[in-house]
């Protein structure tokens, strides 16, 4: 190859490298423009957006106020047809007496609970709970909601289904304990008189079995883990129950208990009236002084098989 041809060979690849160069470059910066593009293309279907949501906004707002608007208008127009009708309609009094003196009635009673309440020797949560041996267990859930003493739990619990509530609001999460907080409020309100039960339980305690002694002195230890569960874990307050609105039932040891076995939930409460009974009446209950004659003391129910017939000793 001659000399100019390689001069003329060298200057070709010399441009058409510099034009791949300003090629490449040019590639670069369409590139970026079209990002540029596309993001301010999203911006501009954002700002759209928000304003069809503006849009929006503005006619839910206007359509509230065009209902507003119409509600007044028939309630004004309700109103002067009621004051026309005043004009014409008789008035029956015999039902106007009726409704008075029931409402009359239901003011008389809520006063009289009020009353009530009023009349309960105010007691701090803790020490009320302590006196019924929960105040380890569940303090902090009553402290959280602002119940700080047994008038505000009072005054907090609706007139039905207490049980539940006290599951939902408070968390207490047991029928025995939960029993045991209504039982406890209803002797502060003098709704019931324990006084004779309590002093029994207080003069025999030390001769008052477990829950796990008494189930075994009657043969039912095997359902032990079912009393734990339904909390009554306690033999003074499974007695003190008793005595008040909260005594077991059948249904209890159906669904709390979780007892399929109704006979034995009859022979369990058979047992458990008895010796409620001989509690009661203690003249007629032989206290013994030792251990291994304690369980005896309780075994006060004697069932023959197959018929379920109960002797009572």
């Amino acid at each position: 190859m001659s000399i100019n041809q390689e001069l003329s060979f060298d200057s070709k690849s010399n441009s058409n490298f510099k034009n791949y160069q300003s090629e490449s470059h040019y590639n670069h910066l369409i590139e970026q423009w079209q990002d540029k593009i596309q993001s301010l293309q999203q911006n501009i279907q954002e700002m759209q957006q928000q304003k069809e949501d503006v849009k929006n906004a503005l006619l839910e707002a206007q359509s509230r106020l065009k209902n507003k608007r119409s509600f007044i208008e028939d309630s004004k127009d309700h109103l002067n047809e009621t004051k026309e009708l005043d004009y014409v309609v008789p008035i029956n009094l015999e039902k106007l007496n009726n409704s008075m003196s029931q409402y009359l009635d239901e003011s008389i009673t809520t006063q009289e609970s009020q009353s009530q309440i009023q009349n309960v020797k105010f007691q701090p949560i803790a020490s009320f709970l302590m006196e019924i041996q929960l105040k380890e267990r569940y303090l902090q859930n009553f402290i959280d909601l602002r119940i700080y003493d047994n008038i505000s739990l009072q005054n907090s619990l609706p007139t039905s289904n207490q049980c539940k509530y006290l599951l939902n609001k408070y968390g207490i999460d047991r029928l025995g304990y939960q029993r045991r907080i209504l039982a406890k409020l209803d002797e502060q309100m003098g709704l019931t008189s324990q006084k004779s039960l309590l002093q029994n339980l207080n003069n025999y305690q030390n001769y008052i079995p477990t829950i796990k002694e008494w189930l075994k002195s009657i043969n039912f230890q095997h359902y032990y883990p079912n009393f734990i569960l339904a909390g009554y874990d306690n033999f003074q307050y499974l007695i003190y129950l008793e005595q008040s609105q909260y005594k077991l039932t059948l249904t209890d040891f159906k669904e709390s208990f979780c007892i399929d076995n109704e006979s034995d939930s009859k022979l369990i409460l058979a047992h458990l009236v008895i010796t409620f009974d001989k509690i009661m009446n203690f003249n007629l209950w032989n206290i013994q002084t030792s251990k291994k004659n304690k369980e005896s003391d309780f075994l006060l129910v004697q069932c023959a098989l197959p018929n379920n017939k109960c002797l009572i000793f």
